[in-house]
């Protein structure tokens, strides 16, 4: 069995300013061709129900001790489980347990689904956990679908949303599917550098990332890096001191606990702004 095959890796992500992002929302959603979901993050599963247990197995094929109630013999389903990200983590302490937040499902009493649409997919969905117990249903979590009013939903998301095409097929090769993340930027201290390692950076030496840092009540802590633009990045590893204590902006899609950016990207170097300003 090629548990990567279920991997659905066909889809893409809606990029621009938020106006922007807004503006493609909407234009999906008069075409009537598509639904909306909250985006929720985890480890992506697939379990696989078999007559006495249900197997996970991760994207990579690795079978995953995941604490979930048997899902039926026959039955394939898909999600993000509760572990890994700050987010799930925070949730699974609330609940008390382990829990998939279930957004597919490709096999439905032994018939697989595999070649039905998204609606078709979503019509078994709400049988198989109709026929769940009470008890069953605190570990497995179905999120609604939005026909309208993307924009909305994409607001008074924390993550963002998922878009997807009502006739995507899961075994498809098209982009039948959208993430759409919120973004914000924050402002950082220069704090340090780290150089770059790649051969062909040897002989211009050159900085990949920059240090950064925020004050917690008066005290400059680390907060992880940013990738530098390469132009820049010669600058830095020539003289750094030109650098050391500027601040720099920093546009990404949230931020963990510790208040590193997630997926962080170099907007630009503010000197415009004071160093005490920075705070977290």
């Amino acid at each position: 069995m090629n548990i990567k095959s279920y991997y659905k890796s066909c889809g893409g992500s809606v990029l621009g300013t938020e106006q922007e992002k807004i503006s493609h929302i909407q234009s999906l959603e008069k075409t009537g061709n598509w639904i909306a979901e909250s985006k929720k993050d985890g480890i992506w599963l697939v379990l696989i129900g078999s007559y006495d247990k249900s197997r996970g197995y991760s994207r990579r094929g690795l079978e995953r001790i995941h604490g979930l109630p048997h899902i039926g013999e026959g039955n394939i389903i898909i999600g993000e489980l509760s572990e890994s990200t700050e987010e799930a983590i925070e949730r699974k302490k609330e609940i008390g347990h382990n829990f998939l937040d279930v957004h597919d499902i490709i096999q439905f009493n032994g018939k697989s689904l595999i070649n039905k649409t998204l609606t078709e997919r979503k019509l078994c969905l709400k049988l198989w956990y109709k026929n769940l117990t009470q008890e069953e249903k605190n570990y497995y979590f179905i999120n609604p679908v939005y026909f309208n009013n993307f924009a909305k939903l994409y607001q008074s998301e924390k993550e963002g949303i998922i878009l997807k095409r009502k006739d995507g097929l899961y075994n498809s090769f098209d982009y039948d599917w959208l993430k759409v993340k919120k973004e914000d930027t924050w402002d950082f201290v220069i704090i340090g550098y780290q150089l770059s390692d790649a051969e062909s950076k040897t002989d211009v030496p050159t900085a990949k990332n920059f240090l950064i840092a925020q004050y917690i009540k008066d005290v400059l802590t680390p907060m992880g890096k940013v990738p530098i633009p390469e132009k820049l990045g010669i600058e830095v590893a020539h003289d750094f001191s030109k650098f050391k204590g500027l601040v720099v902006e920093v546009r990404g899609f949230s931020r963990t606990k510790k208040g590193c950016v997630r997926s962080p990207r170099f907007e630009r170097l503010r000197t415009d702004k004071p160093t005490k300003d920075c705070i977290l």
